[in-house]
């Protein structure tokens, strides 16, 4: 699985 978190600036975090 796969979870993206986005953050207020336009950044991204994947987390695998």
């Amino acid at each position: 699985n796969a979870a993206q978190l986005y953050f207020g600036d336009g950044s991204r975090l994947t987390v695998l």
